[in-house]
């Protein structure tokens, strides 16, 4: 419609403020982007008048206008509207509904939390509407939200408790942890898990009683989330205590103990990791499985030499994951590029895969490290399309960004790697390889 739009814009810039009602017939119109041009057409002559005829439009709306009139309304904050928009808050239709939502807590209406909750809690709220609801009230600072999403957790429909849930966690509510915890006991699974999720954002350490039995028993997904929710809990107790307070509580887990290595991995205590080391080396297979996860979520370097060993060893079902884990800690890790080429050299020396191989040399191509060029030199030949293509770009892209890299060593390196490329994307590359060999 830009030539009506063009034609309607002649008309006001010709009439001025008499073509206000003219602006206010063409929000009747069935087309939106004409809707929208009369709305911005009179954004010059805004005042209590024009509310308050924008006001008697809307009620009179289509619902898609509706939802023009009520975002415009709340655009421009004009609170002289909010009563007009407040019952629209719960209206059938899902645009005028999250139109209206959003209007009255841009303009800060205090009934509109309330309602809006009404609505996320309400078992027929499309699942759209509802996100808008709880998006709404996350946008919303205050107490009053966290106290709705609490009642909307314990009265409202599965699909609203998911989302109060989602609040409450995002709003660190710590004074409603029982309720996120008693959630955690829901018939549906739905609720329950994300009441697991939302927990490490709200407990501490009153909470660690009820946290241990979740430890012991939950499965699935379920169980990484009560672990995360007992390091949180044990956030701001000294590592010493948080060591002693595990183990003690292993003590009296039986079975389950092994499902607080990875509890005892967040201390980053040497004790710890000998616990969790002993316990790959002892424990039965489910045991093996906790101490790996523990192993794996060490942060830092720590754990790496316990990864390599297991990596080595061979076990099928270990020793793959243990190696991904020793290659990528190693790999973001602040050590020297030349240490980190020395790390990921024995990485290599024990990978069995070609995916895994590939990966290595990519990680070593990072280093920029002349070490690197000459290891990738080795895999030229390789059988394994992935693995060789994987040395030539280690080798052109540390040539390409170490200028300083040159001689009889680097040249022929570049001349095997020019004569295997394979990747007709790697034009450039070769051009300025064979640039750098003249």
């Amino acid at each position: 419609p830009v030539g009506r739009i063009a034609d309607l814009y002649a008309q006001v810039q010709r009439k001025g403020e008499s073509a206000v009602p003219q602006l206010l017939k063409a929000l009747k119109n069935s087309d939106r982007a004409y809707r929208n041009a009369a709305l911005r057409f009179i954004q010059p002559y805004l005042g209590e008048p024009v509310y308050n005829a924008l006001v008697k439009e809307l009620k009179k709306a289509k619902p898609e206008a509706k939802s023009d009139i009520i975002t415009y309304l709340g655009l421009q904050n004009a609170q002289s509207a909010l009563p007009a928009i407040l019952p629209y808050i719960g209206d059938a239709d899902p645009e005028v509904s999250t139109a209206a939502m959003w209007a009255a807590t841009r303009m800060g209406a205090p009934e509109a939390p309330a309602a809006i909750a009404a609505v996320m809690s309400d078992e027929q709220t499309p699942d759209a509407v509802r996100e808008a609801a709880r998006d709404c009230l996350l946008s919303t600072k205050g107490k009053e939200e966290a106290d709705l999403a609490a009642a909307a957790v314990q009265d409202g429909s599965p699909a609203g408790q998911v989302d109060a849930l989602s609040i409450l966690s995002e709003r660190r509510a710590t004074d409603k942890a029982d309720i996120v915890l008693a959630a955690t006991g829901s018939n549906n699974a739905e609720v329950a898990t994300a009441a697991y999720a939302a927990l490490q954002n709200v407990v501490g350490t009153r909470q660690l009683a009820a946290l241990y039995p979740l430890v012991g028993s939950a499965d699935g997904v379920r169980l990484p989330l009560a672990q995360q929710a007992v390091i949180a809990a044990l956030d701001g107790v000294s590592v010493a205590d948080q060591v002693a307070t595990v183990k003690a509580q292993m003590a009296r887990s039986g079975d389950a103990a092994s499902r607080y290595y990875v509890v005892l991995a967040a201390t980053g205590s040497p004790e710890a990791l000998q616990i969790i080391t002993d316990g790959f080396e002892s424990g039965d297979a489910a045991a093996k499985e906790q101490a790996l996860t523990a192993l794996l979520s060490w942060k830092g370097l720590g754990a790496t030499d316990e990864l390599y060993k297991i990596a080595k060893a061979g076990d099928a079902a270990y020793a793959g994951k243990a190696l991904d884990g020793f290659v990528s800690r190693v790999a973001a890790s602040g050590v020297t590029p030349e240490l980190k080429q020395i790390m990921l050299t024995e990485a290599m020396d024990i990978a069995s895969t070609p995916a895994r191989k590939a990966t290595i040399l990519k990680k070593m191509g990072d280093t920029g490290t002349l070490q690197a060029m000459v290891l990738a030199g080795n895999y030229l030949n390789s059988t394994d399309p992935a693995v060789q293509q994987a040395a030539v770009n280690v080798i052109y892209n540390t040539a390409l960004a170490r200028k300083d890299l040159y001689g009889p060593v680097v040249t022929d390196l570049l001349e095997k790697a020019v004569a295997v490329s394979t990747n007709p994307d790697q034009r450039y590359q070769v051009e300025e390889a064979n640039k750098h060999i003249a």
